[in-house]
């Protein structure tokens, strides 16, 4: 028998010490989803529903007299939900209520339902800066995304990753399309795991990682195998985009005469931009504005009365694609800003390259069938080519879609699988009717239904299929006549 926790940190502390933190009791049944449909599309926000029962009114915003407190019956307060089945424990959710729903009592029966969601919903909200970089992994990359954002550095589980980007910036974007952009770039996944943390795997893994979690052989209650033409890929196309330096240059200058007042500062902020093609881009070698080449001022708009410029005091920070210049007259007198500009040597992308991959035979057996994905972030085109042959080495033949769901109670091993088995885990199916025998998946997408007190628990997964082949990487593997080569 299985035993269930979930719990509320109405005090917002995430410590789910408080009184009334433990709504178990009250919980009839929770439904959890995670994970991504295919391996084409990118990792959903994780949700949660709860069906509780709201008898005494606690759950309902409104009624000032809740015991939890009418203050505390707010969004985003965290949640989770734990389970324990014999000597093995874990989580199963982790994330952030976005709804409380109390409903009509319907004779006899108040119930209230509760929706969350995980830290996923915070990224789609989030924007995040980073200033520009040279040389870092894609790993790294994600990590300073995840700093941007201000999410905990030890709530992180980040692999190096297998490329190095020569340059990364971002200004402003929204930090889930970032970490999509990157991983997609990287041919890896991320994900936030049960615990609430962040999770990411480089397209490494699945070479490197040849030995499964677990076996599941014969004990479905659900499953789903299905051979279609849905997955077939045999023309190849991904466009890379690599960066360019360009020769210093005036990437800013400002665009109007402002007056300042004596004894008073005003910010600046530029936007940098390549004259050559008036896009804007980041910039490295960036200069702090120097007196007279960079900034004059005048008792004049026109600059033909008295030079004011050793009045000023100018200092700057560069934030890779953006500047903040800070002016300071320290005069008594008012003064026209009568030139500012920004010089640096301008980063941009002349043209992105496109790098195919076909396969003649696959396209007489099913027809011409085209992928095409934009690698945002792969700025180097003999990776694009790598990963377009990998790509179609694999999905110039059909792949199966396969889905399989079991009820956990049936056996404790099945209730401690349903509890350890995590996104991106690697398992082995045997299922006789459709003559699998030990083929290896990974778990792309996790849902629970539970109706507390242990009695009924449906996990599912929906797999991808794991490389037949074993790979050999560069600088990591050793040859042999059975390895292919992997990017």
């Amino acid at each position: 028998m299985a035993s269930y926790a979930v719990e509320v940190s109405w005090d917002n502390t995430g410590a789910f010490s408080g009184q009334y933190d433990d709504i178990t009791g009250v919980t009839e049944q929770a439904t959890i989803s995670r994970g991504r449909e295919s391996e084409f599309d990118q990792m959903e926000v994780g949700r949660l529903e709860l069906q509780v029962d709201n008898s005494d009114r606690r759950f309902s915003p409104g009624y000032a007299s809740s015991v939890i407190g009418a203050s505390n019956l707010v969004p985003r307060r965290p949640i989770r939900i734990r389970m324990t089945s014999g000597s093995v424990s874990g989580a199963l959710f982790y994330g952030y209520i976005k709804r409380i729903k109390p409903q009509p009592k319907i004779g006899n029966r108040t119930m209230a339902t509760i929706e969350a969601e995980d830290a996923l919903s915070q990224f789609q909200r989030a924007n995040a800066t980073v200033s520009l970089q040279q040389g870092v992994t894609t790993g790294c990359a994600l990590g300073l995304g995840l700093d941007a954002i201000g999410f905990p550095s030890a709530s992180r589980s980040i692999d190096t990753g297998g490329d190095s980007l020569a340059y990364f910036w971002v200004r402003d974007q929204n930090a889930k399309q970032l970490f999509d952009d990157l991983a997609r770039s990287e041919g890896g996944i991320y994900f936030i795991n049960a615990s609430g943390g962040f999770t990411f795997k480089s397209r490494s893994y699945n070479y490197t990682n040849q030995t499964s979690s677990a076996s599941f052989s014969n004990v479905f209650d659900e499953f789903d195998y299905d051979l279609s033409d849905e997955k077939i890929y045999n023309d190849v196309r991904l466009t890379a985009h690599p960066r360019t330096t360009a020769s210093n240059t005036t990437i800013w200058s400002l665009g109007d005469i402002p007056v300042m007042a004596g004894s008073t500062s005003a910010s600046f902020w530029s936007v940098y931009t390549n004259p050559s093609s008036l896009e804007s881009v980041p910039a490295l070698n960036v200069a702090s504005p120097v007196v007279t080449t960079d900034y004059t001022m005048n008792s004049l708009a026109d600059s033909s009365g008295s030079n004011l410029t050793t009045n000023a005091v100018v200092s700057f920070s560069d934030f890779g694609e953006t500047g903040k210049a800070i002016v300071t007259n320290n005069g008594s007198t008012q003064f026209f800003v009568t030139k500012l500009q920004i010089r640096g040597a301008p980063l941009h992308a002349p043209n992105p390259i496109q790098k195919r991959s076909d396969d003649a035979t696959s396209t007489s057996a099913y027809q011409q069938r085209t992928l095409e994905m934009d690698l945002v972030w792969q700025q180097d085109s003999n990776q694009a080519q790598s990963a377009a042959d990998w790509f179609l080495g694999i999905y110039k033949n059909p792949v199966p879609r396969v889905a399989m769901g079991y009820v956990a109670e049936r056996s404790n091993d099945l209730l401690a699988q349903s509890i350890q088995r995590e996104l991106a885990e690697r398992i082995s199916i045997t299922e006789t009717v459709n003559g699998i025998s030990g083929q290896d998946y990974f778990i792309g997408r996790i849902d629970h239904q539970i109706e507390l007190g242990g009695r009924r628990h449906l996990v599912r997964y929906i797999l991808e299929k794991a490389p037949d082949a074993t790979y050999w990487i560069l600088e990591v593997s050793q040859i042999d006549l059975n390895a292919y080569l992997a990017y």
